[in-house]
């Protein structure tokens, strides 16, 4: 195990000293490295990276979708999903990666069932979860609130909910 995590961290110390030579020598790099390690979420998502600086998105985000499913608490990955996601005008998949970011970033297990809620568009499920959720986040609450009214169809009460969660 020992020998394993030392080969590993040699390996992402490689490939980022790889990244020097620019975009396409490390895209060459981090694909070998990927290959040889296939398990390693900090390589997918430095590999998404490198593929984004060249204007790749389809390959970045093949990535990034490697790298999350690794490791789904990698906040940069889903970051860089929305960003992929709203460009590619793909704004169903960008609010659920956005969603995914908001809780990452929170950490919140509440937050997480509720989420996991919206995401199975069990509406009523995440609404039974949200009285917990403000009493220790309104702020939190308000987004998630906001994310079932949009997913309601809504909008307007989304946008209010979303003003609010701002000025808190």
């Amino acid at each position: 195990l020992a020998l394993e995590s030392l080969r590993e961290g040699a390996l992402e110390a490689l490939c980022q000293a790889v990244a020097a030579f620019g975009p396409s020598a490390e895209v060459r790099a981090l694909r070998a490295c990927v290959a040889i390690a296939p398990g390693l979420a900090p390589l997918h998502l430095q590999l998404a990276r490198a593929h984004l600086a060249l204007g790749q998105g389809r390959s970045g985000v093949a990535a990034l979708l490697a790298a999350v499913s690794l490791d789904e608490t990698l906040v940069g990955a889903w970051a860089l999903l929305v960003d992929q996601f709203t460009l590619a005008g793909y704004l169903p998949d960008a609010d659920d990666a956005r969603l995914r970011l908001l809780v990452v970033s929170s950490g919140d297990a509440q937050l997480q069932l509720a989420a996991d809620a919206v995401l199975r568009a069990d509406l009523p499920r995440a609404r039974e979860l949200l009285p917990d959720l403000e009493r220790r986040s309104a702020a939190l609450s308000q987004v998630l609130q906001s994310e079932i009214e949009v997913r309601s169809g809504r909008l307007g009460r989304a946008e209010t909910l979303l003003a609010a969660a701002a000025s808190a």
